[in-house]
């Protein structure tokens, strides 16, 4: 009897630590990126992450900004956004969406997917 107690007590635990956005979903998310010409350099707050094309692996809100520059081409920028995921709705019913909310997973980015049209430097 005390063992089933007991299993039922980190069973239970167990589910009140975890989130619906991050076991759905995960604690990561692929944003694809692109130019014209391909092969340019992709930054993530100023980290070198790829040429384009290519699909990096974020960890959700943690990043900010997307720099694409290739030599004898304009270096652009642009920010990275978020948005609520929903799903993260779905774990009011564990802990009224604390975890999510706490570890980031409630928010992805979007768009998912950044196009570069790189212009000649002058």
């Amino acid at each position: 009897m005390k063992k089933r107690v007991l299993m039922f007590t980190v069973l239970l635990a167990m589910l009140s630590l975890t989130s619906c956005a991050t076991v759905l979903k995960g604690s990561t998310q692929g944003v694809t990126v692109d130019s014209t010409p391909s092969g340019a350099a992709v930054y993530i707050d100023g980290k070198a992450m790829g040429t384009t094309p290519t699909v990096i692996p974020l960890e959700k809100k943690e990043y900010s900004s997307i720099r694409v520059e290739k030599e004898g081409y304009e270096p652009q920028m642009q920010s990275l956004e978020t948005k609520y995921d929903m799903i993260a709705l779905l774990n009011i019913f564990w802990d009224y969406s604390t975890t999510d909310l706490l570890t980031g997973n409630a928010f992805e980015y979007a768009p998912d997917a950044y196009f570069f049209n790189l212009e000649k430097s002058k």
